[in-house]
């Protein structure tokens, strides 16, 4: 979740889109239950709709990471160029993740009364134990992909595209075909296939990811017309959507990873899509929202649970949907801009540029 000195507008647009979707897909989560049990006894329509929400809201992170390999993996670093970057990006990132962390700590024991401990605490800062927030698996991931950053963009630079089309069809069909084949076969009732193959040097799941925002900058989709990447991104969000119906309604509950190639597929198309848009003057809610982006999604699960125990879990889904979403997008997005107007740290807190 990274901002570019140099500015790209549609990138504002990019990454403002992304932060709602994120708080999107966890509003989802806390109104409809994503498992077997509330599923089988709801409608339909509730479910195209659950669905549909997390489908959006799943479009997110991809969004936040074809952005960051967008705009840092097409430049050469070498040795001075990755120490300045490790401080002015990782060593930043830790910084501020290693406050809010504290925070987290001590919020959920103020609002679920959870034990105040120095020694998991302690395990938190280190990466040795989950933080009980649903949104930190992304930040270890991120710190992960910041350590080798440097050298992937270097050597990016050094390889024609052409010799990258073997080592991305492996991973793509290894871990983006497979578990959706899985997927399937589950839902059949038949035993599901393993991955064996050590993929580690690519980067995994989320590098990929990394990678194709590179290579959308490269112009790997230029050749495609507008009809026929919005064709492809609506194809691959209804795609995302209808395995979900398919595998619960065949009585196996799958809530959509970041390993899901009709993701993958339909966010490039649209990530593409956006980076046509032709905007010659900035809007002051896109620029807003891209600036606090970080902060809104370290503020956004704080809000969200504290919902979630003060509002009473009855009424209609659609309207708590709707409360939900506008006041904890609100609220997150006014103290971000709050908290960035602390003198002398409020940058820092939230890891604004």
């Amino acid at each position: 979740m990274m901002k570019n000195s140099n500015r790209v507008l549609w990138l504002d647009i990019v990454r403002a889109t992304a932060i709602i979707s994120v708080i999107v897909c966890h509003v989802t989560e806390a109104v409809y239950p994503l498992n077997m049990e509330f599923m089988s006894q709801t409608n339909w329509h509730t479910k195209l709709m659950a669905f549909t929400l997390f489908t959006f809201g799943r479009l997110g992170v991809p969004f936040f990471l074809f952005a960051t390999g967008y705009l840092l993996l097409d430049r050469s670093y070498g040795r001075a160029g990755t120490w300045r970057f490790w401080k002015k990006n990782l060593l930043r990132l830790f910084i501020t993740v290693e406050v809010w962390i504290v925070v987290y700590h001590f919020f959920l024991h103020w609002l679920k009364g959870s034990e105040i401990r120095i020694t998991v605490l302690f395990k938190n800062m280190l990466f040795l134990k989950n933080v009980e927030m649903s949104h930190m698996w992304y930040i270890p991931m991120i710190l992960g992909m910041y350590i080798f950053l440097p050298f992937v963009a270097d050597s990016l630079q050094h390889i024609d595209f052409e010799i990258l089309k073997l080592p991305i069809s492996i991973v793509c069909v290894y871990l983006f075909v497979l578990p959706v084949m899985n997927v399937v076969c589950l839902a059949f009732g038949r035993n599901a296939g393993t991955n064996l193959l050590s993929l580690d040097y690519g980067g995994g799941i989320y590098g990929l990811y990394f990678i194709m925002g590179y290579l959308l900058k490269k112009g790997i989709l230029k050749r495609f017309h507008i009809w026929q990447l919005a064709f492809g991104g609506i194809s691959g969000f209804f795609g995302v959507v209808g395995i979900q119906l398919f595998s619960y309604g065949r009585g196996n509950a799958y809530n959509v990873w970041y390993n899901n190639i009709f993701l993958l597929f339909g966010s490039m198309m649209f990530f593409e899509m956006i980076s046509r848009l032709r905007i010659q003057k900035n809007c002051w809610i896109w620029d807003s929202l891209s600036k606090y982006s970080f902060g809104i999604y370290l503020l956004h699960n704080m809000v969200l649970l504290i919902l979630r125990v003060y509002v009473a879990q009855t009424g209609k889904p659609e309207i708590k949907f709707i409360l939900f979403l506008s006041v904890t997008l609100l609220t997150s997005w006014l103290t971000a801009a709050g908290i960035s107007r602390i003198p002398g740290i409020g940058k820092q807190l939230l890891y604004i540029k």
